[in-house]
Order: structure tokens, then C-alpha cells, then sequence
């Protein structure tokens, strides 16, 4: 069929424009994944928060209560640990142990499944740790010639 003839049936010339633009390739991790996987996604999210990643690496020591686990971590405010240690615990990662005393002591400990992430997540950590003088220098870079642009002669 001639373009021409396209012309005078848009459905037919859409579907063409769609099945041009579907040709891709898809890579990476997501191709292996099933149609639907927003809850992949949402599990990610949250082992890939920097809250989560400091609190696993933090407890892969040892058990330690909320002030000693809040005093171990700069910056982390009490909401953001409450909230993060909630998330952590529904999800299997950790365990909220409470005891009978006064007064109360809340110990927090890494499940299996928690133990089983502590190696991905302290790679990470050491990876900032190892790296952060890099990105740092490439933000100050970056903050100069910004996105796209290229660095100017007198600079």
C-alpha cells in the first residue's frame, strides 16, 4: 500500500508508527522479570534506601538496642529509624526482640533473610566509602560546566 493511500486510513498508519517503535532491545535485569513487577520494584526501593543500607551493615555485628542502633548511625533521625526499622521487620529482615524489664529494653538483630543481604549491602557501603572523593570532585565538575555543555577554554 502506498503512503498516499495511508493517508486516508490513519488507524492503519498508526499501527505502523507502533510497530516501528516497538522494535527495541530490551537488556538488563528487568527483561528476566515477569510483566508485572511493581513489587520487584517496591523490594528494591526499599534494600536500596541509604536508611536500610546503613541499619543492615550496622546490625551485622551484633543485636544492638534502638539508642545504641540511632547513636551508630549520623544523621538518621528517630522518625527515619522508626520508620525504616518497621519497614525492615515486616518485610523479614529483622527481628524486634522486647524484654520484660524496667526499663524496657528492645534489642533489633538481622533475620536470615537480613543476613543474606549484608554482604551486597557492605559492598555498597565500602563502595561509597572507597569512592566518595570521585563523586564528589565530579559533582564540583558538573556544578561548572553543567549537563551537556562543554567545558570552556578559559576554564
Amino acid at each position: 500500500m502506498a503512503a498516499d493511500q495511508m493517508d486516508c486510513m490513519p488507524g492503519l498508519w498508526m499501527r505502523r508508527v507502533d510497530e516501528m517503535a516497538t522494535a527495541r532491545t530490551i537488556s538488563g535485569p528487568c527483561q528476566a522479570w515477569p510483566e508485572e513487577s511493581a513489587f520487584i520494584r517496591e523490594v528494591l526501593d526499599r534494600i536500596g534506601d541509604k536508611w536500610t543500607i546503613l541499619i543492615i551493615s550496622t546490625l551485622g555485628s551484633e543485636p544492638l538496642r534502638y539508642s545504641d542502633l540511632q547513636a551508630s548511625i549520623p544523621g538518621i533521625s528517630q522518625r527515619m529509624l522508626t520508620v525504616t526499622l518497621k519497614a525492615l521487620e515486616r518485610d523479614g529482615l529483622l527481628t524486634r526482640t522486647a524484654y520484660a524489664e524496667v526499663p524496657p529494653r528492645v534489642e533489633y538483630d538481622l533475620t536470615p533473610l537480613g543476613r543474606s543481604l549484608l554482604d551486597a549491602v557492605m559492598t555498597l557501603a565500602g563502595w561509597a566509602a572507597s569512592h566518595h572523593g570521585e563523586v564528589a570532585a565530579s559533582r564540583r565538575e558538573h556544578e561548572l560546566t553543567g549537563v551537556g555543555r562543554e567545558k570552556s577554554a578559559m576554564a
